[in-house]
C-alpha cells in the first residue's frame, strides 16, 4: 500500500513539474511542493476547525464553535414566586 502511495506521489511530481517547466524553467520541481504544502495546510486548518474541542483555549468566542450544553447535574430551574402582598 505504501509503495503504491510513493509511485502515485513520485508520478503526480513528475507530470506536475513537467507541465510547470515552460513557466517556472528551473525551479519548476518547487511547484508541486507548494500544491502538496497547500493541500496538507488546508487538511490541517479543517480538522482544526471541525474538532470538538480547542486545546490550551476556550472556544466560546470562536466562530463556528458553540457553547456546550448545561449539564443535567445542575440544580432543577427556579419557578417564579408570586408574593401575596
Amino acid at each position: 500500500m505504501v509503495a503504491l502511495a510513493v509511485l502515485g506521489g513520485i508520478g503526480s511530481f513528475a507530470t506536475l513539474r513537467h507541465l510547470a517547466e515552460p513557466w517556472f524553467g528551473p525551479q519548476a520541481w518547487i511547484v508541486p511542493i507548494g500544491i502538496d504544502l497547500g493541500i496538507l495546510a488546508l487538511l490541517a486548518w479543517d480538522l482544526l476547525r471541525s474538532s470538538p474541542t480547542c486545546p490550551g483555549r476556550s472556544c466560546a468566542g470562536s466562530p463556528g464553535h458553540s457553547s456546550p450544553p448545561p449539564s443535567s447535574s445542575t440544580s432543577p430551574p427556579r419557578t417564579a414566586t408570586r408574593s401575596l402582598a
